[in-house]
């Protein structure tokens, strides 16, 4: 599903629940990482924040090594980075590599191309 603002192109990327700027709860289904990747910087809008932020895969085992990607805490496998430098982490490692994880829906996180 997509569509457009003043000319750019909406990917919806996931539902999360959102606390000021911070993602909480993330994920819901099935999602290729490199493909979510490739669209950062990613914003979210919703009635209590106007978020940017950026995706980064987590290099936590071997057989899903990724060149350069930060090693992220308790075995998640994606880190958002928020521009002041906070970032939040979640999911766990499938050998895909990809996510499956549940979570709270809430405000949807887009990006624009």
């Amino acid at each position: 599903m997509a569509a457009a603002i003043h000319g750019k192109q909406i990917v919806i990327l996931l539902l999360c629940t959102f606390s000021a700027a911070f993602a909480d709860s993330c994920m819901r289904g099935k999602y290729n990482l490199t493909v979510l990747q490739s669209f950062s910087p990613w914003y979210t809008i919703s009635d209590s924040t106007n978020a940017t932020f950026h995706i980064n895969l987590c290099d936590k085992l071997a057989q899903n090594s990724i060149p350069g990607a930060p090693n992220c805490p308790n075995n998640t496998s994606v880190c958002l980075v928020y521009p002041n430098g906070t970032s939040i982490s979640y999911g766990n490692y499938t050998s895909d590599p990809q996510i499956h994880d549940t979570g709270s829906s809430g405000d949807l996180l887009f990006g624009l191309k």
